[in-house]
This record gives structure tokens, C-alpha cells and sequence, in this order.
């Protein structure tokens, strides 16, 4: 048996690991997303440009099929967007039952646009109006392309870029997924990632403000689970749900219930989009504070350093776009790859 299949077993043993912060944090408490995103201020023109280059390629270049998908994913409240990435046969079970009423808590935390996991700040409102970035689409004589048969996808004319929420939500959805379920973890990521990335294909975003917005909800979902009583009184309760009803369906383990991975890798691709490197590359990443908590129970026993150090040995590299903010508590959370970590030995 490999490690990695002896700490999946671990988890279905057992959901409740060692606390991952024992100062008690309130969850509730701001996410100063304006600090985290500072970077930007001081970003190259040419790095801007780039990735303003590639919004306008990956608009231009979507099959018909990517933009009927990006329409579907602009409405956020469909929380099966994300939940598809489990692949047809757990994905299928949980239709099953939450047709039928039966996961009350976890619809709860993660239907209509995540409203529970996330922190009662996320709006990005105050955010997008401090760094002013105007949306592609509303650049002057812009090059994009508008899809067809939008709906009202494009929403109010002249609203602001950056951060995007609609990639907070999309990879808040999918990191509370993922941490729930690391046995599929991979695959959701990927669908959390490519729901963020469906905003460039409609020219409402770039890679910049979705890099932002991703980065924003990993730091939303471990303050979540920094919190012991929040973590003890919601999350749980619907992961603890959500794992007995899919077994309960599968009549075996969820590891052993799980179809063949299906991950592209695209989610660590959209981690930098393949932008160019700003700053300094080749330096070992400082763990932000609070961040081990995503491997409360994908390693459940480890200490709060063990798990810190599966965060930096599988971070992407130092340089990229947004990797510093405006302390140490801000700074690194672009460079988390969480598939990554979740399935690290």
C-alpha cells in the first residue's frame, strides 16, 4: 500500500485531524484583499501587456462549445459547474442526492456561490475600485469578441476587473471540494481553475484579475479553517455528510469508488498562465500564515510545520506575477499549487 493510499484511508477513518491553529481565529475577521493583490501596483507595463495579449487570444481563439460554457459558468450559483470534476460516477451520486434532499449541510456551505464557505467581506467591490482596472471588454475600440446569445453575462457596462470574483468563487467552490474529497482533489481543481478562466473567454477578465481572484479564495478557505469553531460547527458536519452519503452510494470507500483521474493539469498551468517572471525567481517559499490548514484532513496527524513544508516543497516558483503582497501574511498564496499538496506523500 502506497502512502498516498494509506492517508486516504486515514481520512475515512477519520475527519477530524490535529486543530491547524490554536489561537482560535474568527473567521469572520477581513480578508484585506487589497494587500494580498499590492503587487499589481508595481507590476511591469510589459507583464500587463501580456497578459492583455493573451486575454484577447484565448477570447478570440474559443471553440463555440468553450463559450457556451463560459456563459453557463457566469451563473455562479450553479454549484454543479464544479461538483462535474468528480467524474460521472461520484458526480452522479451526489445529483442523486441532493435531488433527493439528502445533504442538507453541504448544500448549505457551498450552494449559491459559496455565500457560507466564504468569509462575510468577499465581495471584491472595494478592491476592484482601488486599483481602477478596466474590464477588456470596455477597453477603448476593444478587440473582443462578444459571444453570442450572452444573456446578461456582461452585466453593467464600465464595472471594474481586478481581482475577478467570479474566479473567487469558482476556486472557493472547488478548494472546499477538493480539501472534502482529496481523492478526486486533481480534477476539481482543474474545473475550478477553467470556471475562472471561462471569465477571459468572455473578455470580462484577464489572467491577472483571475489569478487574483484564485488567490484570494485559497486565502478565504484557510481562514475558514482556521477557525475551530466554525470548523467544527459547519465544515464538519457537511463534509462528514457529504463523505457518508457518496460511501453509502458507493457501497465501498470513495478511493475505491472514484473513476480514473481525469486531470488535465491545467490548474497549475493557470496558476501563472505562463506569464513572465517579475520578480526574482528560485526563492523557497514563506508559507503564509494559516495556509496549512488546507491539509487539515488530507493529512490528518501532521503537524502544523509537516504540513507547512508539503505547502512550500510543492509551490510553483518565485517571480510570478502577484506573488508578493504587502507583508509576509499576504505574500506566497499565488504560488500554492493545491492539487499539488492535497496529494503529496
Amino acid at each position: 500500500t502506497t502512502g498516498r493510499s494509506k492517508r486516504l484511508e486515514a481520512v475515512q477513518l477519520r475527519l477530524i485531524a490535529t486543530p491547524a491553529e490554536p489561537t482560535g481565529a474568527d473567521s469572520n475577521r477581513p480578508v484585506d484583499q487589497t494587500a494580498m493583490l499590492i503587487g499589481y501596483k508595481s507590476l511591469p507595463a510589459s507583464t500587463i501587456a501580456a497578459s492583455d495579449a493573451l486575454t484577447v487570444q484565448i477570447n478570440r481563439d474559443a471553440t463555440s462549445s468553450r463559450q457556451a460554457l463560459a456563459v453557463r459558468d457566469a451563473d455562479h450559483t450553479r454549484l454543479s459547474s464544479v461538483t462535474v470534476a468528480m467524474g460521472p460516477r461520484l458526480s452522479g451520486y451526489l445529483a442523486e442526492l441532493t435531488s433527493a434532499g439528502k445533504l442538507p449541510l453541504f448544500r448549505a456551505l457551498l450552494a449559491n456561490g459559496a455565500t457560507a464557505m466564504q468569509t462575510p467581506d468577499a465581495s471584491s467591490s472595494a478592491t476592484k475600485a482601488y486599483f481602477g482596472v478596466r474590464r477588456p471588454i470596455d477597453w477603448p475600440e476593444s478587440p473582443i469578441r462578444r459571444v453570442p446569445n450572452p444573456g446578461s453575462v456582461y452585466g453593467v457596462a464600465g464595472s471594474l476587473s481586478f481581482p475577478s470574483g467570479h474566479a473567487r468563487i469558482g476556486m472557493v467552490e472547488a478548494a472546499a471540494l477538493a480539501v472534502m474529497l482529496p481523492e478526486v482533489a486533481p480534477q476539481i481543481l482543474d474545473r475550478g481553475a477553467d470556471f475562472g478562466h471561462s471569465r477571459i473567454v468572455l473578455g470580462v477578465h484577464t489572467p491577472l484579475d483571475v489569478i487574483g481572484g484564485k488567490a484570494v479564495a485559497l486565502r478565504m478557505v484557510a481562514q475558514r479553517l482556521n477557525d475551530p469553531q466554525w470548523r467544527t460547527t459547519v465544515f464538519e458536519p457537511a463534509m462528514s455528510e457529504l463523505r457518508a452519503g457518496l460511501e453509502a452510494k458507493c457501497g465501498t470507500s470513495i478511493a475505491q469508488c472514484a473513476d480514473a483521474p481525469t486531470s488535465d493539469g491545467s490548474y497549475r498551468q493557470r496558476l501563472t498562465y505562463g506569464l513572465p517572471q517579475a520578480g526574482q525567481p528560485g526563492r523557497s517559499l514563506v508559507v503564509p500564515a494559516g495556509a496549512e490548514a488546507l491539509l487539515t484532513y488530507s493529512h490528518p496527524g501532521l503537524s502544523v510545520q509537516e504540513r507547512r513544508a508539503i505547502l512550500a516543497s510543492t509551490a510553483i516558483d518565485s517571480g510570478y506575477p502577484l506573488d508578493t503582497g504587502r507583508t509576509a501574511a499576504d505574500s506566497g498564496w499565488t504560488r500554492i499549487d493545491l492539487a499539488q499538496a492535497l496529494g503529496a506523500a
